[in-house]
């Protein structure tokens, strides 16, 4: 039936998709996820390495939180990042030490995206109230980048290269997509209205 390995976690909520990576190199990958056990948010890594014969997945962590997670985790170079429901981001290394948390938003604005970004541990945050940021472990020790767009924003922004400069992309609730420079500036032509409501990150591709 296509199923390799199963988690089962008595009273636990899964939130939202997992992350797969194969973050320690042994060839095997982790599946990370963000969830609720009797009402606390927690953090939890599986492994299916060594696999069994019952195929269960291998708990590797689990780690609470002060907030419930509103976005899929994003594993990146050596952390996996979280998005709070109430303004807080979450930055744990693979072995699901809390390195970094900081609340650079009201408990108001949910942060609804993380993206990958150049930069060791550098993520974009999107969030409800139409902010976009630029943040790494101990951000809140440097001068925010916060830029707000007046637009709400449902969904993550992306990256990627245009003529080998870096771009960031996102769209909001009421049909605008911008492209901003890593400054967070939108460049020439942007933003563009296309006259319906998005809720998903838009794409990026070579035309």
């Amino acid at each position: 039936d296509g199923v390799f390995a199963t988690v089962e976690t008595p009273g636990s909520t899964f939130l939202h998709s997992v992350a797969v990576r194969d973050s320690n190199n042994v060839g095997e990958p982790e599946v990370v996820t963000g969830g609720l056990v009797s009402g606390t948010s927690f953090v939890n890594s599986y492994s299916l390495h060594p696999r069994v014969s019952d195929s269960s997945a291998t708990p590797v962590f689990s780690q609470s939180a002060s907030q419930q997670f509103e976005t899929v985790p994003l594993v990146g170079d050596s952390t996996i990042t979280f998005g709070g429901a109430k303004g807080k981001t979450f930055f744990y290394t693979f072995s699901g030490l809390g390195i970094d948390s900081f609340q650079r938003f009201s408990d108001s604005v949910a942060i609804v995206g993380v993206s990958q970004i150049s930069g060791r541990n550098t993520v974009v945050l999107a969030t409800s109230n139409g902010t976009i940021d630029v943040v790494a472990p101990n951000s809140a020790v440097f001068p925010s980048t916060a830029r707000n767009f007046g637009k709400s924003i449902a969904a993550p922004a992306v990256t990627g290269l245009f003529a080998g400069e870096e771009r960031i992309a996102f769209a909001t609730t009421d049909g605008s997509v911008f492209l901003l420079n890593r400054s967070l500036i939108p460049v020439q032509g942007f933003p563009v209205n296309t006259g319906a409501s998005i809720q998903q990150p838009p794409a990026l591709a070579d035309v």
